[in-house]
């Protein structure tokens, strides 16, 4: 349920997740895209 996780959701990526974003093809964009 949403309303019961919403407190342990994190609102950005981990350290390790961004470090391992390689592996799907590049780094993460500056800013949104449409």
């Amino acid at each position: 349920n949403y309303l019961n996780e919403i407190d342990h959701r994190a609102v950005a990526p981990s350290p390790e997740a961004v470090a391992r974003l390689n592996e799907l093809g590049g780094q993460m964009p500056e800013r949104p895209l449409d």
